[in-house]
């Protein structure tokens, strides 16, 4: 009975707060990075959360120690590329994506009609053996603005009043703001499995 606003959202255990652009149709986070998603309707585990309407739970790609990959999608509107593989030094992994808007009709440019939007997300993640277990450390970050060119009107002039003139149209509408979560995560391998979580969330907004 909850609104699509309280629905929960976990990225390999770590709660995601607004993780989705400003459009509504993208969420913040680059497909080619899920391996696969869960969706609990019901009574749910205590561990997702205190989410009141449903909990989507997703789990990245697992780690590639053995090589490198690279995957992505261009298309007139958007561009978003992901690359993965072995960090030797420290025998783990990493995967890093990078989603952004490069149409002109999706940017915030005011000399256009309508409405501009420019987003962009950045996700980076590494994972490593730590202490009998591994180690993964996690950024999402995204950032979107919107400009619109609603102006504002100016007074018509009095009668007979020369020296005042109307002005031109304040193009400057804007909206922006800047969502995101850094984590760590360690999980043992051992006979007794421990399972510790941190993260750090941020969300900041501009008029």
């Amino acid at each position: 009975g909850a609104g699509a606003g309280e629905n929960g959202v976990q990225l390999d255990g770590i709660p995601l707060f607004n993780p989705y652009h400003a459009s509504g149709t993208l969420t913040a986070i680059d497909p080619d990075v899920i391996s696969s998603v869960a969706l609990h309707a019901g009574t749910m585990d205590a561990s997702l959360g205190n989410s009141t309407g449903s909990a989507i739970e997703l789990e990245t790609a697992p780690p590639d120690t053995a090589r490198l990959t690279t995957q992505g999608a261009y298309s007139a509107r958007a561009f978003r590329e992901s690359v993965g593989g072995p960090l030797s030094a420290m025998d783990g992994s990493f995967l890093v994506a990078v989603r952004r808007s490069v149409n002109s009709r999706l940017s915030d440019v005011h000399e256009q009609s309508g409405l501009g939007l420019q987003y962009g997300d950045l996700f980076a993640r590494a994972t490593m053996p730590v202490g009998g277990g591994d180690l993964e450390a996690f950024a999402l970050h995204g950032d979107d603005r919107l400009g619109f060119d609603a102006g504002i009107e100016a007074p018509l002039p009095a009668a007979n009043d020369d020296d005042h003139r109307p002005s031109s149209p304040l193009n400057a509408n804007a909206l922006a703001w800047t969502t995101g979560t850094d984590a760590l995560r360690w999980r043992s391998s051992g006979a007794t499995r421990w399972d510790l979580r941190a993260w750090r969330t941020r969300f900041d907004a501009s008029f």
